[in-house]
């Protein structure tokens, strides 16, 4: 079950919640964002880019491969002066070369085959002593409520033993594919220089 990230119709999919509490409280633990420059890469209608916003980093920067979720992105954080939004590549995102402290990957490797263009990217995007924060869904996240916001929710209330199987493997409900082995996402991240990738 794939969404249609270009569909003007799925352009607030992924824009209309906040990031939990207990994900700003990983975060915290990991860094401090204050008057760090965050590149959200894969933003979607900007949850989290605004989740950086307000926890005081000084620019974020989110990038996201659908013009409709970069059209979302800029609508709900026009508020924030110190967010902006563009379309690009995870892979090849056109953002300047050291130009950020944090480069931030949230449910986005899952969607991704080559991990080496991808940690290249990161690598590419940071700064000196700048740090890659790389997280993919959890059975926490996959868990909520369906909603027009979070449509993923209505399939494991249609197909409830998926989300059972879930929470003790590595598939991905979307049809069975692996999430990509922790090995081989860490010798991509060592080989890109972002070594000291988080993966909370």
């Amino acid at each position: 079950m794939n969404i249609d990230f270009h569909a003007a119709a799925n352009r607030y999919s992924y824009a209309g919640r906040e990031a939990q509490p207990d994900w700003i409280a990983v975060v915290r633990s990991l860094i401090d964002p204050a008057g760090k420059r965050v590149a959200d890469i894969g933003c979607g209608g900007g949850i989290y880019s605004a989740a950086w916003a307000d926890l005081g980093a000084a620019e974020v920067t989110g990038v996201d491969f659908s013009a409709e979720m970069v059209r979302t992105a800029t609508e709900k954080n026009r508020e924030r002066t110190n967010s902006a939004f563009k379309q690009g590549d995870a892979l090849a995102t056109g953002l300047p070369a050291a130009s950020v402290d944090i480069v931030f990957e949230r449910a986005l490797i899952h969607h991704l085959t080559d991990y080496d263009a991808c940690f290249g990217e990161a690598g590419r995007l940071l700064a000196g002593g700048g740090r890659a924060i790389i997280q993919d869904r959890t059975p926490e996240d996959v868990a909520l409520p369906g909603s027009p916001e979070h449509i993923r929710g209505y399939f494991f209330e249609c197909f409830p033993k998926l989300l059972e199987n879930r929470a003790g493997t590595t598939s991905d409900a979307r049809g069975g594919r692996a999430r990509p082995a922790p090995r081989r996402l860490r010798g991509a991240a060592d080989r890109h220089g972002v070594g000291n990738a988080q993966t909370p």
